[in-house]
């Protein structure tokens, strides 16, 4: 009885066998989504489907072993979404600086794959100028911050009713090490479907000032937990105050919460500027 272990030759043989069984499938893949591309084109269906995607990322995660790290698997399959929506007819990503220019290139980069075509812009209103115009098909903005000086979401937010260009997707989806939170947002024209588990970007629109401590109690209270939130007073509506919140679940705008939010408040107007795929944390 032989019990000697493979020689290195033997193990780089069978890894070669199955590089080119991953590349049949890949190529296997890449003919089903030129089908699936076709059929849309006659439905009109959007190319874009960012809750399809983290639904596919996390069942992937779910199945995934210690053999590949979880970084290393999102990062392939991003290149594999990335592929498949150029074989669709592709995107054209808008972005602007994320703390600095190198870093929102490669947030839409690593977002959309190395084959995607970008638009930098100088700021975040630009980027929403481009989606809005059809210049761009997806726009890439910073998270709104409280010392931001010109914010990107009033510009969006129209008062009661969801936004025409909306957030879609957060960005990064998987965090790990040091990235703990979402950097940026995907924006783009319409809203996206529930992916079975997402966050809400909620706006108040109130003519009367409230801190934000009274606007957190006021959400809690009501059942929402804002993981986030920041205020905005409108220069070109004296005496408006805005308010945008982060909060758990896919929130509709029927919800009889946010109805007695603005009671409470009161507020004005409730409007919602997306949702998007709450992202995934890992160790490793």
């Amino acid at each position: 009885m032989n019990d000697a272990p493979p020689s290195l030759d033997a193990l780089r043989r069978e890894i070669d066998t199955v590089d080119d069984a991953l590349h049949d499938l890949l190529m296997r893949r890449a003919a089903l989504v030129g089908d699936i591309g076709a059929l849309k084109n006659t439905a009109q269906a959007a190319v874009f489907r960012p809750s399809r995607e983290a639904a596919l990322l996390r069942r992937l995660l779910a199945r995934n072993d210690d053999n590949l790290p979880a970084l290393a698997l999102v990062r392939i399959w991003r290149e594999v979404i990335g592929a498949s929506t150029l074989i669709q007819g592709g995107l054209t990503v808008a972005y602007c600086p994320v703390g600095d220019a190198v870093t929102g290139d490669r947030l839409a980069r690593g977002r959309f794959g190395a084959g995607a075509a970008l638009l930098p812009v100088s700021t975040s209103a630009q980027v929403i100028t481009s989606v809005t115009s059809g210049e761009a098909s997806v726009g890439l903005v910073p998270v709104p911050r409280q010392d931001d000086t010109s914010p990107w979401w009033p510009q969006v937010q129209g008062g009661i009713g969801d936004a025409a260009v909306q957030v879609v997707a957060g960005v990064p989806f998987l965090l790990a090490g040091e990235v703990a939170e979402v950097s940026a947002f995907i924006v783009a024209k319409g809203g996206t479907e529930p992916s079975g588990d997402d966050r809400s970007l909620i706006v108040l629109e109130c003519d009367q000032p409230f801190s934000r401590d009274r606007i957190r109690s006021v959400l809690t209270e009501n059942g929402f937990d804002p993981a986030h939130l920041v205020s905005y007073d409108d220069p070109g509506r004296p005496g408006i105050q805005l308010h945008l919140a982060d909060v758990a679940g896919h929130v509709v705008l029927d919800d009889q919460r946010l109805a007695n939010v603005r009671l409470a408040l009161p507020a004005a107007a409730v409007g919602r500027v997306g949702a998007y795929a709450a992202p995934v944390p890992v160790t490793a």
